[in-house]
């Protein structure tokens, strides 16, 4: 339990801070570590990221933090998208084994990141329409619920590249997003009766109250960071997340 629990600190602290999440640090190393089967890992790590995406938004809003109309379009396409991931992650778990899941989502958390890592040098975009600001929402919610990671990488890339919003503002929005996508989510596993293939529930009681310390701890380093040192977070726990899910993969093979 112990290790449970400091994976779960350390990933959301350091997702609350960048706006990574949190899942996408945990996520993987469920799966490294192996003590439970696909749906319980996704259950878990969608859980705690909830629990820290919740923490971490009350704290920004309470710290002056605003909540704008294409924050609200984009948590909306979230919504949608964490349904529809719940449900392509239901169809493809039926029709694959457990291992073939687990190395299909770390090849394509593999694939985001290395673009991720490269988003910088790409040019950016400001896109004001409803419809282009809702599609964002739903294909950023899609993969945060069906890689079950929260997505947070990805959506700062996103956010910074098609919406022109800085690290620290995109990182604020990053943990919105996750909110609202992994709730949906989470809710549809529940409905496609998911939920009874957990193994193991009782160790959400170490992860949640050690993912809303580190949503607390992280979003205030969020406010204090220098915009420099948020983006030398962000980049180092990109990285070791391709290496555990290159790790995983070979693992498997």
């Amino acid at each position: 339990m112990v290790i449970y629990f400091i994976v779960a600190l350390f990933a959301t602290l350091v997702g609350a801070a960048a706006g990574l999440g949190g899942g996408v640090i945990i996520k993987p190393v469920l799966d490294l570590l192996g003590d439970y089967n696909i749906v319980t890992i996704s259950v878990l790590s969608s859980a705690t990221v909830l629990s820290m995406a919740a923490v971490s938004t009350a704290r920004q809003v309470k710290s002056g933090f605003k909540i704008t109309r294409p924050m609200v379009t984009v948590s909306a396409g979230a919504v949608a998208g964490g349904v529809l991931g719940s449900v392509v992650f239901s169809v493809i778990k039926k029709g694959m084994e457990p291992e073939i899941v687990t190395i299909v989502q770390s090849a394509i958390i593999i694939i985001l990141l290395l673009l991720c890592l490269a988003y910088k040098k790409l040019p950016r975009y400001h896109i004001e329409s409803f419809i282009g600001q809702s599609l964002i929402g739903l294909i950023l919610g899609m993969l945060s619920s069906f890689l079950g990671i929260g997505g947070g990488p990805v959506n700062v890339a996103i956010l910074f590249l098609l919406l022109s919003m800085e690290i620290r503002d995109a990182a604020k929005v990053s943990i919105l997003i996750i909110l609202f996508a992994q709730t949906s989510g989470l809710i549809m596993k529940a409905a496609n009766g998911l939920f009874g293939q957990v193994e193991d529930f009782s160790m959400l009681l170490v992860m949640i109250p050690a993912a809303i310390a580190g949503g607390l701890i992280g979003s205030h380093m969020n406010i204090k960071l220098a915009e420099k040192h948020l983006n030398i977070v962000y980049k180092s726990a990109v990285i070791l997340v391709i290496i555990i899910c290159s790790y995983n993969i070979v693992k498997i093979i």
